[in-house]
């Protein structure tokens, strides 16, 4: 029997293979700025299937308000509520390079620490 991620691996061959070469775009005009992207609709979901079963640690950049992340220290997904800037940093920690972000207490990044919240599927099943 096939596990839910070879599944998904097989659906996205199956797919490439009736598709070929062809590239499958459809524009997404946003409501707020009048700006239209371009969006590779193939690539899209290779891109979630990939992330789904290998999840990559999230940078330090890559962390925004209102963001749920999986926490693989505490082994639960959290929300951040805000991210210190330099200067709040500096004023609290004495150390205006460090990483800090908000969720209901400060927590300090740390590499391979913090994942996307597909990451809690592994922990449920594991």
């Amino acid at each position: 029997m096939l596990t839910k991620n070879q599944r998904l691996i097989y659906a996205l061959a199956g797919l490439k293979t009736i598709i070929g070469d062809y590239e499958f775009e459809t524009k997404v005009k946003d409501n707020d700025t009048g700006e239209v992207d371009i969006v590779d609709c193939y690539k899209e979901i290779e891109t979630l299937i990939v992330e789904f079963i290998n999840p990559q640690p999230y940078k330090f950049e890559d962390l925004h308000e209102d963001m749920w992340v999986w926490d693989d220290h505490e082994k639960i997904c959290i929300c951040i509520e805000s991210i210190l800037s330099k200067k709040e940093c500096k004023y609290l920690y004495h150390d205006e390079n460090k990483k800090v972000f908000m969720t209901f207490h400060a927590i300090e990044f740390e590499e391979k620490r913090f994942f996307p919240v597909t990451k809690a599927l592994e922990f449920q099943n594991g």
